[in-house]
C-alpha cells in the first residue's frame, strides 16, 4: 500500500500543473488532479468528528437539466493510508444500500471524495429519536443484512 501511495504522490508532483490530468491506476480508479470546487459548490459542514477527515454537503450544477444534484464531499489528508484503502473499497462496491463513490480528487495535498448523499441521517440517531414498528424494523434489518452480505 505504501508503494501505491508513493506512486500516486509522484504522479501528483509530475502533473500538478496540468489542470485536466487524471491518474488511472490498475484498479480503474480515476483520481483527478485539479480543484474539485470548480465542479461543486461547497455547502454546510456535516461532520468534523473524524480524526483525519471532514465531510461537507456539496451541490453539482447540471447545466443540461438546469438543476443541482446533492452529494457529500469528504476531505482528508493524503498521509492517511487508510483513506487510500477506503477509496479502493468504495470504488468496487455497487449496491443499492451502500453509499456510492462518484469522483476522487487529489488537490493541494488533500484527497476529496465525492460520495452519494445518504438521506435520512445516521441510523443510530434515527432509532434513538423515533419509535419503530416491528414491520419497519424488519425492513431496516433486511436492508442492512443484504448490504453486509454483499460486502
Amino acid at each position: 500500500m505504501e508503494k501505491y501511495f508513493k506512486m500516486v504522490c509522484s504522479n501528483f508532483q509530475k502533473y500538478q500543473h496540468n489542470i485536466n490530468t487524471n491518474y488511472y491506476d490498475r484498479d480503474k480508479i480515476i483520481i483527478s488532479y485539479y480543484n474539485p470546487l470548480t465542479n461543486y459548490e461547497l455547502g454546510s459542514l456535516v461532520s468534523d468528528k473524524g480524526y483525519f477527515s471532514k465531510v461537507y454537503n456539496v451541490k453539482q450544477y447540471n447545466t443540461q437539466l438546469g438543476e443541482k444534484s446533492n452529494y457529500v464531499m469528504k476531505i482528508s489528508n493524503p498521509r492517511d493510508m487508510t483513506f487510500l484503502n477506503e477509496i479502493n473499497i468504495l470504488s468496487t462496491l455497487k449496491h443499492n444500500n451502500v453509499v456510492k463513490l462518484k469522483e476522487t480528487y487529489l488537490y493541494n495535498n488533500q484527497y476529496y471524495l465525492i460520495l452519494q448523499k445518504g438521506e435520512g441521517g445516521n441510523l443510530y440517531n434515527y432509532l434513538n429519536k423515533n419509535l419503530v414498528t416491528e414491520r419497519y424494523a424488519k425492513k431496516i434489518m433486511t436492508q442492512l443484512s443484504d448490504a453486509i452480505n454483499y460486502i
